[in-house]
């Protein structure tokens, strides 16, 4: 068993800090990638606009480009083409989620101090 300074670490103990550090890069991944999909919706949603108002003012079929186009100054004439509301991204369920891995985190420090007084081991 290795010791630090006092310290114990058991295998148990071993595999809750290793889990730990598994459940925390999971939970920031998931934020980095819910992030990055509303930044990719949001820019969608402007793009279909862009396109409904140029076909709108257009008589004929439109054709855009992949290219990016300079920006221009905006033109004060036409209506605002933000959307009022945002598309939903990702899991509904994300804080429910997080909410469940605090009650297990909890509980299972509460299992393992009860454990540990019971063995008789304080610090």
């Amino acid at each position: 068993m290795a010791s630090m300074s006092g310290w114990r670490i058991t295998r148990a103990g071993g595999i809750f800090i290793v889990v730990t550090i598994l459940l925390a890069g999971l939970l920031i991944g998931g934020i980095y990638l819910v992030r990055e999909r509303g930044k990719q919706a949001r820019q969608q949603e402007a793009a279909e606009i862009a396109r409904q108002n140029l076909e709108e003012v257009a008589d004929g079929p439109v054709v855009i480009a992949r290219e990016e186009p300079e920006p221009t100054a905006p033109d004060t004439n036409t209506t605002d083409p933000t959307p009022t509301e945002l598309p939903e991204t990702g899991p509904a369920s994300l804080g429910l989620l997080a909410v469940a891995a605090l009650t297990f985190f909890s509980a299972a420090y509460g299992v393992s101090r009860q454990a540990l007084q019971r063995a008789g081991i304080r610090r």
